[in-house]
């Protein structure tokens, strides 16, 4: 399941979800949050694990080489 969204709600959920400090999830910004549960009712307050987090800004500028 994927949710889109706009800040600074989205970031706030993210950390909700998983306990960790992200403060802001940039424009393009994703984030993978892993359950162990078996139904959607069982997530909780920091019951999530960050998988992993991401933006096009954090792999800096590339050449359009062209």
């Amino acid at each position: 399941l994927g949710l889109v969204g706009h800040n600074h709600v989205i970031t706030e959920c993210a950390e909700w979800l998983t306990g960790k400090r992200i403060v802001n999830i940039p424009t393009s910004g994703i984030v993978a949050i892993s359950f162990e549960i078996e139904g959607w009712d069982e997530i909780d307050h920091e019951g999530g694990q960050m998988v992993f987090f991401d933006y096009p800004k954090l792999h800096g500028k590339r050449s359009s080489g062209g």
